[in-house]
């Protein structure tokens, strides 16, 4: 079940309460971007309690955190709440498409370059910068995030390189096999 973005805390709360009663859940898997802390930990009180999250935080007071941060180590830990955590790349939840092997095996000269659907930090505008700068004799794809929105000049010199911009995908399996 998909709760609303953009609702206030108490609203969120209310409804979800409502809704893991009424279809009597035994466990809720939050895995939604910029989750309100007080949200999960209030959950934690009615249901057993999943985190999933691929940023750089595992203090959340839920009954598991499963963290696939690239930048965490892979180990399991307690986190200051003294709840379990599965940290580390070992621990990202992917698509199984993922894990089938590419028996047809080609060089291909592409770069693919993705910072995640939330590219807070525009760390792919910053990539692309770059890139517009340099004289490179390859094909670049950039996947943008969702809040990424390029500049009328940056636009204009992409149409005049080897550059292309994806604003979004639903299927990152195929575009990491196709560079």
């Amino acid at each position: 079940h998909l709760l609303e973005n953009d609702i206030d805390l108490k609203s969120d709360i209310d409804k979800s309460i409502k809704y893991l009663n009424n279809e009597k859940i035994d466990i809720l898997v939050i895995d939604r971007y910029k989750i309100s802390k007080k949200y999960a930990s209030h959950m934690k009180k009615y249901v057993k309690t999943v985190m999933i999250t691929d940023l750089k935080e595992k203090d959340f007071d839920v009954d598991l955190v499963i963290n696939g941060f690239i930048g965490f180590k892979n180990e399991i830990i307690k986190n200051k709440f003294g709840r379990k955590c599965l940290l580390g790349p070992k621990y990202q939840i992917l698509s199984s498409k993922f894990s089938k092997k590419n028996i047809k095996k080609q060089k291909k000269e592409c770069l693919l370059a993705t910072f995640g659907g939330f590219d807070d930090e525009k760390i792919s505008l910053k990539l692309l910068k770059i890139i517009l700068k340099m004289d490179l004799k390859i094909k670049i794809k950039i996947i943008l995030g969702h809040n990424i929105k390029l500049k009328i000049s940056d636009k204009k010199k992409i149409l005049n390189s080897s550059i292309k911009i994806i604003s979004n995908t639903n299927n990152m399996y195929k575009e990491m096999k196709n560079v």
